[in-house]
């Protein structure tokens, strides 16, 4: 199966960003305007399951008719298809999926940027709060970091950085929302979704401040 069937949409609005996600915040500029709502489907929802390779180790996409849903490191195939069973869909198969993402993982671990498209995102069912953080944190360009905190006041929300880490460490889609590049308040590294988790982290914004691909010798999880 190649790019899964989308049904209908009745877009009743959609996340925006005030610019555009290939872009960063100009200099000077404390907040990001954000207009955030949602889309609705029509008709059954199904889901699919795609292997994704990488240098770093497989990862597991969950796609709804709406887009890439949850993205997870290691083979979570079983635990994926029975997330999206438990939620009633109408059919969770695998499949080998839209090619966009193994795309973007190609260019990213070739040492360019993670663009992945964020209308090809399924919100479903994140906080409105958590939208705003995530899309401003998948903003944030190879090599860019901010505090939990920076980015809360960017999003209009100054007292909200423990908000913002909360939304981090539920963040459905490492990588294409690169929580990686969230740090606590004094630069400190903090949990990541990963095995080994902060040395993941390590290893990749050691990385992404070079402009070559992943070396064999860099970190190599093991995932069983």
């Amino acid at each position: 199966m190649g790019l899964f069937t989308r049904t209908p949409l009745i877009p009743v609005a959609q996340v925006v960003p005030a610019q555009s996600m290939c872009e960063t915040n100009a200099p000077g500029k404390s907040q990001v305007d954000l207009t955030i709502a949602s889309t609705l489907a029509v008709g059954p929802i199904r889901m699919l399951v795609q292997g994704i390779e990488t240098p770093l180790g497989p990862l597991t996409a969950l796609w709804s008719n709406l887009g890439l849903c949850r993205l997870q490191f290691g083979h979570a195939e079983a635990q994926l298809l029975d997330w999206a069973q438990a939620r009633a869909v109408a059919s969770a198969v695998r499949s080998a999926g839209p090619s966009v993402l193994q795309s973007a993982v190609n260019e990213y671990f070739a040492g360019g940027e993670f663009d992945f498209p964020w209308g090809q995102i399924d919100w479903t069912g994140i906080p409105e709060f958590h939208q705003r953080a995530l899309v401003r944190c998948m903003q944030l360009r190879r090599g860019e970091t901010l505090t939990y905190g920076q980015l809360a006041a960017e999003i209009g929300s100054p007292q909200a950085a423990r908000a913002v880490g909360q939304a981090m460490a539920r963040n459905r889609l490492p990588l294409v929302i690169p929580c990686h590049r969230l740090l606590g308040s004094t630069g400190k590294l903090t949990g990541y979704s990963a095995a080994d988790g902060v040395a993941t982290k390590s290893q990749l914004l050691a990385f992404e401040r070079q402009s070559r691909p992943w070396q064999v010798s860099q970190l190599q999880l093991a995932y069983h």
